[in-house]
């Protein structure tokens, strides 16, 4: 067993395929499937169940790619010297959805300058499903909402709290918030997310009945279908990076609302520091949040 078939394995459960795996490491698909082989048949076990499409991990093998991570995590540990400035290689971001139309790009855009010989991928998904990749060593740090509890051993670095604002189409004459909200259909930021979670906590403490026409976590999407009036939405807003629309308007709802704060979250204990704070500092750079002390 190698720390190069580990990492392999590691690439393929994240990656979800052979092919993607191989794209990501460097290996051919056969090379991939040869190492797989090798391994399952040096451990005495089926990692995978191959009666699928696409290989499905089995029971045994999740629990041998959680001990193949704490054992590459090590290795690294063991392997890196002191003068390694970190900037480069590869860094995977996980990053809601919300960011991927302005925050995140501008951020890649910054780093490419900064930081040319590392390698940043993108994985989208809910806060939720983020940070515990992030808890897990699957990405390297993730730009979220912040949890709602922070576990041990994670960082949380604030870059950015964008207000939670009324979103119309800019021909809406009224400008009472209660009035456009129960008269016109309602365009749901996704509940499964933090901040539709608190928006739908605002609604109902304001008494505030809703007709819903659809649910989206897209942002982008949320902002179109506003725009051609097929109803209004109330949805997170920052003007250091989310571009002016003028088919739009953006009213200020009451401070009860509060708003989103983003961050990025990583483990403490990862070896890819240099990185992360590099990170942190272009994404400082771009929301101009002030902090404190």
């Amino acid at each position: 067993m190698t720390v190069r078939q580990l990492r392999t394995l590691i690439a393929v459960a994240e990656s979800g395929s052979f092919s993607a795996a191989a794209d990501r490491i460097f290996l051919t698909h056969a090379g991939v499937g040869q190492q797989m082989k090798a391994l399952e048949e040096e451990l005495g076990v089926e990692l995978f169940d191959r009666s699928k499409r696409l290989p499905i991990l089995t029971s045994q093998g999740r629990m041998i790619v959680d001990r193949a991570r704490r054992v590459v995590r090590d290795y690294d540990a063991l392997t890196r010297t002191e003068d390694d400035p970190g900037l480069a290689g590869e860094l995977s971001l996980g990053a809601v959805r919300t960011t991927l139309t302005a925050l995140v790009p501008r951020s890649l855009a910054d780093m490419a300058q900064s930081c040319p010989e590392l390698s940043i991928y993108v994985v989208p998904g809910l806060t939720s499903q983020l940070v515990e990749q992030v808890e897990r060593g699957m990405i390297d740090l993730a730009l979220v909402s912040r949890p709602r509890v922070l576990s041990p051993g994670l960082s949380w670095h604030v870059v950015a709290r964008e207000k939670l604002m009324l979103l119309v189409p800019s021909g809406q004459r009224s400008t009472d918030v209660r009035e456009i909200l129960t008269r016109n259909p309602f365009i749901r930021f996704t509940r499964q997310a933090i901040v539709g979670g608190d928006i739908e906590s605002w609604l109902h403490g304001q008494s505030i009945r809703v007709q819903d026409r659809v649910e989206l976590e897209n942002i982008e999407a949320i902002c179109t279908m506003v725009e051609l009036g097929l109803g209004v939405s109330i949805v997170p807003f920052n003007p250091a990076y989310m571009g002016k629309n003028d088919k739009l308007t953006y009213i200020q709802l009451d401070e009860t609302i509060g708003c989103r704060e983003l961050g990025l979250i990583n483990r403490e204990d990862s070896l890819k520091q240099t990185a992360i704070e590099a990170m942190r500092a272009t994404a400082d750079s771009i929301c101009g949040l002030p902090k404190s002390g």
